[in-house]
């Protein structure tokens, strides 16, 4: 019996899963009838269908979950079947589509009688995509199996399934979107299926970039083991990532239309700075198993071998055994493992992922550029023979990376990073380092070298901004993970520029346009120990700088040199610079900054206990307070200093100084021995190099010594000398006083004035028991570091009055002729005796 035609119009199945996961369907476990069991021939052999066509159907799915409800909906077209009898064969073909997705069936089945085996025959067809299965089914009503080949051609018109199972492909990795854009990529193997499970082996992949093998195993029951092995002999990443050559369009074809993404790619982009919470998909009735295999494979032009991946998933957790890969760039090597496990709500944890990678090579510096990571020019030989290990671990609350260890060159780094996830994202890093030498390392360490003639010339505008986008490197760090980064770097020794820093330590935040230092630490041979301080903002248009610093010591010398300055020859004649500098750079930001020293060198003065402070901006520089101790002298100064004209003034004031240190150390004389000053003043000067600003120094000030001790003349003997003696005796002892010995100097004022460079004693005032009065001037060069002194010392000597043997006196004047003229590191006295014979004859021979 033959039924020719049966036509089902609108048919429609409905399923459902309720709250809670149970289906609103079941498949009851059937068993053959009793005469089929007997093996008789039953009527089904005798009825057939020559027609079965369903014109339209719908099939709905709904999930049941309220808070997220979800129904997907499938249109049954044209869906014909035919059949020779109810026990086969059969041919069954058709459509599925929907708004997303359009794809049509077709298959053959031949008798499913129990004692023969049938052919079958299956293709899933979407667009030019498509998957044919064929082989045979055996005991199809006791314990069926199939047995067959699959051969898989997908091309990108498997676009529609992606869009059904909600895929964007702009959110795809560039590879895989690629590989399902490919025409080319072929996939065959040999299927076995049964109730038990099936596996597809002898599978072979064939793309436009590699060839490939493996197998499928998939094992049924209350746990689901899926076994996926898969072995590739070459795989060519860099092909696979190749943007595919777009189709070419239909002559007069209206364009197609482009449908948007399901995620807004504008809204991703803030999505992404507040990561979501990381989900691991983990079903606990099923275990899958990825095995991978990769001989050779290029990627970013290196050719990569032995890349292996073992990965376990399912039952709570996902073990990533081993992922490895050799011929890495520079000889490197990298292992990595890891496991994520479930959360567990009793204990009060959370989904974790822990993993660890370990890394050797023998050039770390073409490793991290194949990472495609910008880092700064290094020289060759450097940042070889590395080991590095670390542990990462990941839960929705933080990203730790810990024990990190790295081996390079001749020193070590160790530490750790946190990320702490939430409404404001933070992170913490702490990282030690051995012994470094930057300047081994660095190709230039001098970071004015771009501009020729830094500080020798003025810069211009686009030079100078130049300079302020040096500070930009802070809005060009990514903080989509983090809002604020906390960082503490330590280094047991650290040299640059040929300093030697040991037990340096920073402790810093990193904002967005900000850096906050809380803490810096270090010392040094030529600063001792040094804490600080400081803030940067680059937010503004100007950035703004802050800065706190002690140091234990410092040499002016050092803001260019970065090490230990020579000791000054205070005997030699100093050679000022006429090289031009221009402060120029120092406008680049606002800065305000405080400073203290234990001892400052500043050229040839010496300061300790400094306290100073001031603030920088593009037009002037100012130190409203500069104070101190001057050779033991209190010290308190202020002054400003314009950056365009380069103008200085300075006020000053110095109180009970050590007067023979000062001149020791600033001009080489030791001729005084005891005694102390005190001095104030201002000063106003102007020029581009340290000649100039000396040759232009002008201003007032007044001085005044006491106690002071003169070595190298005993003025005291001619004081104390009868003035009736022969002229030998005269001269002898007048000769002897300035021979040797020293005199003690009461005080010593004077006023001082200045002007393009000459500073001008006048009123030199000297009061000593050993001379009466004197009549000096003097006047010093600061640029030809020149001194010229001349008058004389009077002494009044008793001259007896009428012969010896009266006793009385009177008082002659005696002058004594100085003259000093050279420079102001060997100054040599000249003493005019002359006068003391002149005086003499005009005594003894003028009465």
């Amino acid at each position: 019996m033959t039924l020719n035609k049966v036509t089902l119009n609108k048919v429609k199945i409905d399923l459902e899963n309720f709250e809670g996961g149970s289906p609103s369907w079941n498949f009851s476990e059937g068993r053959p009838a009793a005469d089929v069991e007997q093996g008789k021939q039953v009527v089904a052999d005798y009825f057939g269908i020559k027609g079965v066509v369903i014109k339209e159907g719908t099939l709905i799915f709904r999930s049941g979950d309220k808070a997220n409800p979800k129904v997907k909906q499938l249109d049954l077209s044209e869906v014909s079947i035919d059949a020779s009898s109810l026990s086969g064969p059969f041919k069954i073909k058709g459509g599925l589509k929907s708004d997303e997705l359009n794809f049509s069936f077709e298959s053959e089945v031949g008798n499913l009688a129990r004692a023969e085996p049938a052919d079958v025959t299956f293709s899933l067809i979407s667009g030019s995509s498509r998957m044919d299965v064929k082989g045979e089914v055996s005991n199809w009503l006791t314990t069926p199996t199939v047995k067959g080949e699959v051969t898989a051609n997908i091309d990108r018109s498997i676009d529609s399934l992606l869009d059904y199972f909600g895929i964007n492909r702009a959110l795809l990795p560039k590879a895989v979107s690629t590989v399902l854009s490919n025409k080319t990529t072929e996939v065959k193997g040999n299927l076995f299926l049964s109730s038990a499970g099936f596996n597809l082996s002898d599978v072979t992949i064939n793309s436009v970039s590699t060839k490939g093998s493996g197998s499928v195993g998939v094992t049924f029951g209350n746990l689901v083991e899926v076994n996926v092995k898969l072995a590739f002999d070459n795989l060519d990443i860099d092909k696979l990532m190749e943007e595919p050559a777009p189709e070419p369009a239909a002559p007069n074809a209206a364009p197609k239309e482009v449908k948007k993404p399901t995620v807004d790619l504008k809204e991703f982009g803030k999505e992404a700075a507040t990561p979501a919470e990381p989900q691991f998909d983990l079903a606990q009735n099923l275990k899958f198993m990825l095995g991978l295999d990769i001989k050779k494979a290029k990627f970013r032009g290196q050719e990569v071998t032995d890349v292996q991946l073992e990965m376990d998933m399912g039952q709570g957790a996902t073990m990533i055994r081993k992922l490895s890969a050799k011929n890495l760039p520079g000889e490197s090597v990298i292992d990595v493992s890891g496991k994520v496990f479930e959360a567990n709500e009793a204990m009060g944890q959370s989904q974790r992922f822990d993993s660890v990678i370990s890394a050797t090579g023998k050039d770390l510096i073409p490793m991290i550029r194949w990472l495609q990571v910008d880092f700064p020019e290094i020289k060759p030989g450097k940042m070889k023979d590395y080991d590095f290990n670390a542990k990462i671990t990941f839960t929705k609350e933080r990203t730790t990376v810990s024990e990190v260890k790295l081996a390079i060159d001749d020193t070590y780094v160790i530490g750790q990073a946190v990320v702490v996830k939430g409404e404001v994202p933070v992170a913490n890093s702490a990282f030690k380092v051995g012994r470094i030498n930057l300047d081994d390392y660095l190709v230039s360490s001098d970071p004015t070298a771009a501009i020729e003639g830094f500080w020798d010339r003025l810069l211009t505008d686009q030079e100078l901004a130049q300079q302020q986008r040096k500070f930009d490197v802070l809005r060009h760090i990514d903080f989509s993970f983090f809002k604020n980064l906390g960082i503490s770097i330590a280094a047991d020794e650290l040299i640059y520029k040929g300093g030697n820093y040991k037990n340096f330590v920073v402790v810093g935040v990193l904002k967005p346009n900000a850096l906050d230092v809380r803490s810096l630490e270090f010392e040094s041979s030529f600063t001792g120990k040094v804490k600080g301080s400081g803030f940067l903002n680059t937010s503004g248009l100007v950035p703004q700088i802050e800065a706190n610093l002690a140091f234990d010591k410092f040499d002016i010398r050092n803001l260019r040199d970065f090490k230990p300055a020579e000791a000054y020859d205070p005997k030699t004649k100093p050679v000022w610079s006429e090289k031009n500098f221009f402060l120029g750079k120092l406008g680049i930001a606002n800065t305000k900054i405080a400073l203290k020293f234990g001892e400052l060198d500043v050229g040839r003065l010496k300061f300790t206990e400094v306290e100073t402070g001031g603030t920088i901006d593009s037009e002037m520089i100012q130190v409203p307070s500069f104070r101190g101790k001057l050779y033991g002298g209190l010290l308190d100064m202020k002054g400003n200093m314009s950056i365009g004209r380069q103008v200085l003034n300075v006020s000053f004031s110095v109180a009970n100084a050590s007067l023979p240190q000062s001149l020791h150390d600033i001009m080489g004389i030791d001729a005084i021995t005891e005694g102390r000053y005190s001095a104030s003043g201002s000063i106003q000067t102007a020029g581009t190099n340290v000649k100039a600003l000396l040759a232009g120094v002008s201003g007032t000030g007044t001085m005044a010594a006491r106690g002071l001790v003169l070595k190298g003349a005993d003025f005291s003997k001619i004081s104390t000398m009868r003035f009736d003696k022969p002229l030998e005796e005269v001269n002898r002892i007048v000769y002897e006083a300035l021979a040797g010995g020293q005199t003690s100097i009461d005080y010593v004022a004077s006023s001082m004035t200045a002007k393009d460079g000459l500073v001008d004693l006048q009123n030199l005032t000297i009061t000593t028991s050993a001379v009466d009065r004197s009549a000096v001037s003097a006047q010093i060069s600061l640029p030809a570091w020149q001194a010229d002194v001349n008058g004389s010392v009077i002494y009044g000597l008793k001259y007896p009055i009428g012969g010896t043997n009266i006793g009385m006196y009177t008082t002659v004047d005696i002058p004594l002729g100085l003259k000093i003229s050279g420079p102001l590191n060997d100054l040599r006295p000249e003493w005019d005796k002359s006068a003391v014979a002149v005086k003499w004859r005009e005594r003894r021979f003028g009465q």
